[in-house]
């Protein structure tokens, strides 16, 4: 693997730069405080994540403030690097304030395209995590705290084994386990928690051993309670069952009054609808009556209507005896025309025989002749008048005709009648009596609408009083309830609910006699109780304690291998490294126990690396790290970071460390910072990529 460029946005001081790198060897030069720490900080949050302490004492959120731009620019950048396999990638982050604002990509660089999850690129592409990488890959300088000596480099030595914090060994996991162990159980099988434990096990057996004997004197008293409590259980679900029931019958309830309210409302709201018609009905017949009492006939029309009928009937009563009175008065007229008839017939005979009689008389005498003939003419005159004359009718001889009188009166009569539009006598009655009885209906009436309108008020205030409820939904169960009443189901529950207490009563009163019984003594369940928890902390505890002698094994046999495995081939090239770098004068080195070190000086003495100077010492530990790194990694080393591991170094040393790492196949890309501008000077003649960060204006 190559890294090939950064580019930086924002990342502590460095702002808006860009380095490029070449394969091989790397030196990145540059005073303090000019940012080769920081760098070398992008590259591990860039390929792991920003670190989760700077120091132990600080804080994540502190080390994310830290490397924040403080010029506000952007918080990231981007990383172009080559696998193995030749294919290039851009790897772009930019952090925010807290990981989860982080945002990640990786990309192919041809195609810019998806190349994958940005989170886990250094496990993908170094096959190391983060610790891994900084055992490995990643090399500091020795004397960081300025108190380097032996100790220190043995406890970076032993933690190439361990991988962990650098204050832990084999010896003191090995040691850690057996402590824990032996507090579990001793070696002796006799000491320790576990054992203790099964002695208390084995007391609370017995003490409940002891309890169920005395249990067994008291079981008279428990089935009293079992059986109270049995009763009681079928109180509760009776009383359960009757809830329920009663809450059916008060829905029932509820659902039949809100239908009753219902109904009485529609029913009175039908009814007062039909008297508000019946009253406008009423007062519109008052009204109509009122009006027409306005024309009613007087009482003296109607008098003298009956006094005309009166007449009427009078003059029609005596139209027969008139018409008979004139019939009879006709025959005599008829008589008496005959009469006179014959008296002129008598007269002129007389006459005649006067004339006669006078004219024989003058023949005789002229007086006797004169004289018959004037007694003719006299007695013919008296015959003549005797026969004009009528003789007068002792009744209705003068008076008006009573048809007439009857037809005048009639007229009147009438005329009266029309003049009060009534066409006779008895519809004038009729109208007089219709009108006397409709001025007698009306107080009747007027009583009637003010009862009508009393009883519809009445009807609209029980309206207004009827409340109907909220409408809700009702099951259909509850509409169809037929079963007891409320009230009925209410006392039931009451009942039970009384028995109920009752009973808890009885049982208090026998539990209470059974703790007075067992005061002072613990229950067979809670012995059972503490057996039970002692039995899974026992049982635990073995759980414990096989992990302890497996784990135990599994370290006892992790370090034989690396002692027969990784401890050989360790052994043999840091040997060989060490040999190279010190012109042979080491030959041979051998890691023990512990990593304890011993080695071959130039007269062949075999002896232990705490004779070697400090400066010796430095060597040792890298070549220690060049050796791991090319046992882990057989084929190619990936790109290495020595932050300063070279401070230490003498320039001849330094030149021969730089020499080999460029020589040797497995080594690729180095990324070498420094700060010592003479080192730089003197290994900018072996051909290596310089990069001064001074002069990039940073």
């Amino acid at each position: 693997m190559r890294i090939d460029k950064i580019e930086i946005d924002g990342f502590g001081k460095l702002n808006q730069v860009s380095f490029a790198f070449s394969d091989g060897f790397n030196l990145i030069v540059g005073d303090n405080e000019s940012g080769k720490s920081t760098l070398c900080e992008f590259l591990l949050a860039m390929f792991y994540e920003l670190p989760n302490s700077l120091k132990k004492t600080t804080k994540y959120d502190e080390a994310r403030k830290m490397y924040r731009p403080w010029n506000g620019s952007a918080f990231g950048g981007r990383v172009y690097f080559t696998d193995n396999s030749g294919t290039q990638y851009v790897l772009e982050k930019s952090f925010g304030k807290t990981k989860t604002s982080d945002r990640g990509k990786l990309l192919y660089a041809d195609t810019w395209e998806s190349a994958g999850d940005a989170e886990g690129v250094g496990e993908r592409f170094f096959g190391l995590g983060r610790e891994g990488f900084l055992k490995t890959l990643y090399v500091k300088n020795l004397d960081a705290n300025g108190t380097v000596g032996g100790e220190e480099i043995m406890a970076k030595l032993s933690n190439m084994e361990t991988g962990a914090d650098e204050d832990v060994s084999y010896e003191k996991i090995k040691a850690a386990i057996e402590k824990a162990h032996a507090q579990i159980v001793t070696k002796t099988g006799r000491g320790g928690k576990r054992p203790a434990l099964e002695e208390e096990k084995r007391n609370l057996e017995t003490e409940k051993a002891v309890l169920l004997q005395k249990k067994e004197m008291l079981k008279t008293t428990e089935n009293e309670i079992s059986a109270l409590a049995l009763q009681e259980a079928e109180l509760q679900a009776e009383r359960k069952r009757l809830e329920e029931i009663l809450s059916l019958a008060q829905e029932h309830e509820a659902y039949e009054a809100e239908k009753q309210a219902t109904e009485t409302r529609n029913i009175m709201s039908a009814r007062y609808k039909s008297e508000c018609g019946r009253l406008a009905e009423m007062k519109a017949e008052y009204a109509s009556l009122e009006k027409q009492t306005e024309n009613r006939v007087p009482e003296q029309v109607l008098v003298q209507a009956k006094e005309l009928e009166k007449q009427c009937i009078i003059a029609e009563s005596k139209v027969e005896e008139w018409n008979r009175a004139q019939q009879e008065k006709a025959e005599r007229e008829k008589k008496l025309a005959k009469k006179g008839k014959q008296l002129m017939f008598a007269g002129v005979a007389v006459l005649i025989l006067g004339v006669v009689l006078g004219i024989a008389g003058i023949f005789i005498h002229p007086a006797i002749g004169i004289g018959a003939i004037v007694i003719g003419v006299l007695m013919f005159a008296v015959l003549a008048v005797s026969a004009r004359n009528k003789p007068e009718s002792t009744e209705f001889a003068d008076a008006v005709s009573p048809q007439e009188n009857a037809k005048s009166i009639r007229k009147e009569l009438e005329a009266l009648c029309k003049m009060h539009r009534a066409i006779s006598l008895e519809e004038l009655e009729n109208m007089a009596r219709s009108f006397a009885e409709k001025e007698e209906k009306l107080p009747e009436l007027a009583e009637k609408i003010k009862q009508l309108e009393t009883e519809t008020e009445q009807i609209l205030a029980g309206i207004s009083k009827i409340r109907l409820p909220e409408p809700r939904d009702y099951s259909e169960e509850a509409k169809l309830y037929s079963g007891a009443a409320t009230e009925e189901v209410a006392e039931a529950v009451r009942s039970v609910a009384l028995k109920i207490e009752t009973n808890k009563e009885r049982m208090h009163s026998a539990k209470l006699k059974l703790t007075q019984e067992t005061a002072g003594e613990k229950t067979v369940a809670e012995v059972d109780t503490a057996i039970f928890a002692l039995e899974n902390e026992i049982a635990q505890l073995k759980k414990q304690e096989a992990a302890y002698e497996l784990a135990e094994g599994w370290l006892e046999k992790a370090h034989r291998e690396i002692k027969e495995n990784f401890a050989p081939r360790l052994n043999k090239k840091t040997g060989e490294i060490f040999s190279e770098l010190t012109e042979e004068k080491y030959g041979d080195v051998r890691v023990g126990e512990g990593f304890c070190l011993h080695y071959k000086n130039e007269t062949g003495e075999i002896t232990d690396s705490g004779s070697l100077s400090r400066g010796t010492y430095d060597l040792l530990y890298i070549s220690l790290r060049l050796a791991t790194l090319a046992v882990l990694f057989e084929e190619k080393v990936p790109t290495m970071v020595l932050d300063d591991a070279f401070s230490q170094m003498d320039d001849e040393r330094l030149q021969k460390i730089v020499s080999y790492i460029k020589k040797a196949p497995f080594f690729g890309q180095v990324l070498n910072f420094t700060c010592h501008r003479e080192s730089a000077e003197m290994l900018d003649k072996e051909k290596i990529n310089l990069i001064d960060l001074n002069k990039e204006g940073v």
